[in-house]
């Protein structure tokens, strides 16, 4: 026997339905270039509408049902402006406004009036909804879910493994973040406490066998001989400079847009950071960047694969070889992405030069949970002198041979990264997953240029940064806060115009990177984002530029 839903029997559904039918026919004469504007905008919309009664009605709380409700007035109210900016724009000449004017007024009477006896009724225990004799099964794959008669939008993250259901906390919907470590823990919840509980019983908190089976499970995924475990990013990249023997007042260079513990280290060891200036299109330093500012002093090139995409490295490789120079790769970005050589040879970001360098901080695509960092390399001298500057200088206990740093990582998150370490190419994929979902939306935007790949490398999207280029980067800030989407701008300044670092600029200001730090602005991709948090944050971008076209017209 089929199940009947209680949403079915409501009349305000069925308004809803009737809306939602009205706007998949009537958008469907949209033209192509808004096919991913104001075409998904108004279908989400729509669905949302009925979705969100659909979802009141498994609510047991009368208050929760009420808040539902409020939701899809809120869609209601959404779908009718977007219904007038097509309008306006002329995508939608032949539509009767006072036709979709009487039905959003109808079902807005009856969204209030269901809302108002929601809310009359909070102060009783529970709501009939629910009950043996009445199932309230929300499956979005049943068929009998919601509008069977209209098209199916597929929905989730296929590289998301399902979250179990007593693992979700709240029944309503979760804000938007940059990065959803709670929801990824809850996925990992087995793997991640068992890690941390052997940990426990050992009582082996420092070094230890959690921290040199990290290093050896991650050297053999990233294909090296040596990985060294050390307290966090930066350190990592000190403790590498430190290795290379360099003297005070060498140069090394540096990309001027970066974060800034590359150029932060050099200042430290009292070298001398050579800030240069990198691709406008995929933010990476390159060799042809590099190679004028080349002198005598210079000692090592320092580039960062930044935002979870491979430099150029084969230019830049042959360009350190051909004066002599060290080569130390700042990974803490893209770990897992890879770099296809001219002669089709495949290696992992942070493998090709002398040293690499990555970073651990919770936010990373490999995360631990606190602070910590790795340093590779395939010279086994270099590893041992690695190793030892990380440990006080010393090889044997109390006799020691450098000058060197207490930087170590831990055992808790040695073994915490153990487990995540099994799920980065997932974890990875996911991120791609959502990339490939906003170049969706966004590649046919004027004034607004999605992140470049190339063709020797991948991408693992550390972040998924746009290039606003009609100066309205700031108001887009503004828009998305205003709206509940998180953002960041990665980064604001260039290295040189930071105090910190006015001593060592001698130059001019150097243009893609002035630029960038104008026009850039981060937005969430993280592991745990399924298809609606992807529409919710582009839809809200791409809302942004049709209200600019409408200002300009």
């Amino acid at each position: 026997m089929a199940y009947t839903f209680y949403f079915e029997k409501l009349e305000v559904w069925h308004l809803a339905k009737d809306i939602a039918k009205y706007v998949y026919k009537l958008t469907e004469a949209l033209p192509d270039s808004e096919k991913y504007g104001l075409q998904a905008q108004m279908r989400r919309a729509a669905v949302s509408i009925a979705s969100n009664i659909a979802e009141g009605t498994s609510r047991k709380s009368y208050r929760d049902q009420a808040h539902f409700s409020q939701l899809a007035y809120g869609s209601l109210m959404e779908l009718f402006n977007q219904f007038l900016l097509a309008k306006e724009l002329g995508f939608l000449d032949k539509a009767s406004e006072e036709d979709f004017r009487k039905k959003v007024e109808e079902l807005a009477n009856k969204l209030n009036s269901l809302r108002n006896t929601q809310l009359d009724r909070v102060s009783e225990p529970e709501t009939p909804y629910g009950t043996s004799s009445n199932p309230h099964i929300l499956d979005s794959s049943d068929p009998r879910f919601l509008i069977s008669s209209l098209p199916v939008r597929q929905t989730g993250n296929p590289h998301i493994l399902p979250a179990c259901p007593a693992d979700r906390k709240s029944s309503y919907p979760q804000p938007l973040q940059m990065v959803d470590l709670a929801t990824q823990y809850q996925r990992l919840k087995p793997e991640i406490d068992e890690a941390i509980h052997r940990v426990l019983d050992s009582s082996r908190f420092i070094k230890g066998p959690e921290v040199e089976a990290f290093e050896e499970e991650l050297g053999e995924y990233l294909g090296i001989r040596h990985v060294i475990g050390c307290a966090n990013g930066t350190d990592a990249l000190q403790i590498a400079l430190m290795a290379l023997e360099l003297e005070p007042g060498d140069e090394v260079i540096v990309p001027a847009f970066t974060y800034v513990a590359t150029a932060e280290v050099i200042g430290l060891l009292r070298l001398k950071p050579v800030m240069v200036d990198v691709d406008p299109h995929t933010f990476n330093v390159r060799a042809e960047d590099i190679e004028p500012h080349i002198s005598e002093k210079t000692k090592a090139i320092v580039p960062v694969h930044l935002f979870g995409q491979s430099c150029d490295m084969a230019p830049i490789l042959a360009l350190a070889e051909k004066h002599g120079l060290y080569v130390v790769e700042d990974n803490a970005q893209a770990i897992g992405a890879k770099y296809t050589f001219p002669d089709g040879s495949v290696k992992h970001t942070g493998t090709m030069g002398h040293i690499g360098t990555t970073s651990f901080f919770p936010s990373k695509n490999l995360g631990c949970y606190g602070d910590g960092g790795a340093i590779f390399c395939n010279d086994d001298t270099l590893a041992e002198k690695i190793r030892m500057i990380a440990n006080h200088g010393q090889k044997k206990t109390y006799y020691h041979d450098l000058i060197g740093v207490n930087s170590r990582l831990d055992s808790l998150q040695a073994a915490i990264l153990r487990v995540k370490l099994r799920h980065l190419d997932e974890f990875n994929a996911a991120r791609q997953w959502a990339a490939e979902k906003y170049d969706q939306f966004f590649s046919k935007i004027e004034g607004l240029e999605i992140p470049a790949r190339l063709p020797h490398s991948t991408h693992v999207f550390h972040q998924y940064t746009l290039r606003i280029k009609n100066g309205q980067r700031d108001a887009l800030k503004v828009h998305l806060q205003d709206a509940g989407i998180p953002c960041n701008i990665y980064y604001p300044l260039p290295l040189y115009r930071q105090k910190a670092f006015e001593q060592w600029w001698e130059g001019e200001p150097l243009p893609a990177t002035e630029t960038l730090c104008k026009s850039v602005i981060s937005i969430p991709i993280h592991t745990e984002m399924d298809e609606d948090a992807v529409d919710r944050v582009a839809l809200a971008v791409t809302r942004f530029f049709q209200n600019q076209k409408v200002r300009n017209r």
